[in-house]
């Protein structure tokens, strides 16, 4: 497994690359068909927390690779809670070789969308997501935790979307796009509990008739 000594990437300071150019500049640097997590951590100094998550929220799109994506993204977002400024994996995990087909579905499905949406994004409000970042984690846990538990079909869609907004967000440092990926996570918990609080209802009324 062959990799290519990693351009210098921008940081989470730097906002004269798009995060699309980021991840296309990524996909170009691995030779051979494996990459690691070290590497990747290693290849994205400071933007490491956003850049994997991002990833991750696009894999969780995928049936069943979306449900380990999502468990990855809440062990990051645990350490964000914590207070941790870099993402921390077990050893094995870090050196284990994953397929490229992964970074090639991000450069293919990916990177055209982002590339779409950048067009709208710019930091706006920059200080929100600084300030934000543990309510940020917060409610992306909340989100992934409802997403893993209820049993409703495509429920990792939108689970998707918002951790791709609040990823996008941080890294951009848009506190537009954050006020709108806060307020669709509110709306998508919403329609979870309350659907859950009337299936709940309706099974105390209907085992009240029962018996």
């Amino acid at each position: 497994m062959v990799f290519k000594s990693p351009h210098a990437l921008p940081d989470d300071d730097s906002h004269t690359h798009h995060t699309s150019t980021v991840l296309e500049q990524l996909v170009n640097d691995v030779v051979g068909e494996h990459f690691t997590l070290d590497w990747l951590v290693s290849s994205l100094p400071n933007r490491s927390f956003g850049m994997i998550i991002l990833f991750l929220g696009f894999l969780t799109m995928i049936p069943l690779v979306g449900i380990l994506a999502r468990l990855i993204i809440l062990f990051l977002l645990l350490q964000i809670l914590v207070g941790l400024r870099h993402p921390v994996f077990p050893k094995k995990l870090m050196a284990r070789p994953f397929s490229k087909n992964y970074l090639t579905y991000i450069e293919t499905h990916a990177i055209p969308v982002l590339r779409h949406v950048e067009k709208s994004i710019r930091p706006r409000l920059h200080n929100l997501p600084d300030v934000t970042r543990p309510i940020g984690a917060l409610v992306s846990s909340l989100v992934i935790i409802v997403s893993l538990l209820a049993p409703l079909p495509l429920i990792n869609m939108p689970a998707a979307v918002i951790i791709i907004m609040m990823a996008l967000a941080y890294i951009e440092h848009d506190g537009v796009l954050l006020v709108i990926a806060h307020t669709t996570s509110l709306i998508f918990l919403s329609i979870i509990f309350g659907a859950a609080y009337e299936a709940y209802r309706l099974h105390v009324h209907f085992s009240g008739l029962a018996s």
